[in-house]
């Protein structure tokens, strides 16, 4: 069975063009998708599929945003869906959602409302994804542009692991608010407050800007339709 993820970046311009048509229904797709979309929306977008191509085997590799876009600049996936845009000049993008932040931690540690100082981040230590993570760019740039020194910081590379971290007061972090919206109402995270406000990031949908085939604009599509950055994640119904 071919593999669109598989194909060497211009070799689909040797194929000849009803070929390429049939084979987004015959083929298998290598995407990349971040872990808040994996635990989100993405079976909904998994469902569709199947209905309308059920013969195209979607295979998702769940990483961080940089792992991602080289993966894909590399022809060894046919789109990612991670915080964007990118910089890179071989990838193009389509924006599909935007997520709002807030700096959060357990009642334990901070009030709800607190309203952050420079002293809480040389009290408090930070909880943080990786490098490899938009958001802990995002969080740098946030932090140059306000002047706060950082001086203890934890690298986590998973989000669920950063919330059960965060709820069980080891630290401070910055969340999506509907992401989490479920342990703020039950209490077991509260919102800080910060001048200004950790900066909101952006969902995008990226593909090799040289990939014309059929298999992405079709699957872009269809992430267009299914992507609701609001819908509540399965793994936490009733954060308890």
């Amino acid at each position: 069975m071919p593999s669109f993820g598989a194909e060497a970046p211009l070799s689909y311009y040797h194929v000849p063009v009803a070929d390429r048509e049939r084979r987004c229904s015959l083929g298998s797709c290598r995407f990349g998708i971040s872990e808040l979309v994996a635990s989100t929306w993405f079976p909904a977008f998994v469902a569709r599929v199947r209905r309308e191509h059920p013969q195209l085997v979607l295979e998702p590799h769940v990483e961080l945003t940089s792992k991602l876009e080289r993966m894909l600049e590399r022809g060894e996936l046919d789109f990612a869906i991670v915080p964007g845009p990118s910089a890179s000049p071989n990838l193009s993008h389509e924006k599909i959602g935007e997520l709002e932040y807030r700096w959060m931690a357990s009642p334990e540690r901070l009030p709800a409302g607190t309203v952050l100082t420079p002293a809480h981040f040389s009290e408090h230590p930070m909880i943080t994804l990786s490098a490899d993570a938009r958001l802990s760019r995002e969080v740098e740039r946030w932090r140059t542009d306000v002047g706060v020194a950082i001086p203890h910081a934890l690298i986590c590379n998973s989000l669920a692991a950063l919330i059960t971290l965060v709820m069980a007061g080891v630290g401070i972090s910055t969340f999506p608010t509907a992401y989490v919206a479920p342990f703020l109402a039950s209490g077991r995270l509260v919102a800080l407050v910060s001048d200004p406000p950790p900066y909101n990031l952006s969902y995008c949908f990226h593909w090799r800007t040289d990939d014309p085939r059929a298999v992405v604009r079709v699957l872009r599509e269809i992430v267009r339709a299914e992507a609701n950055f609001l819908m509540p994640s399965p793994l936490w119904p009733t954060a308890t």
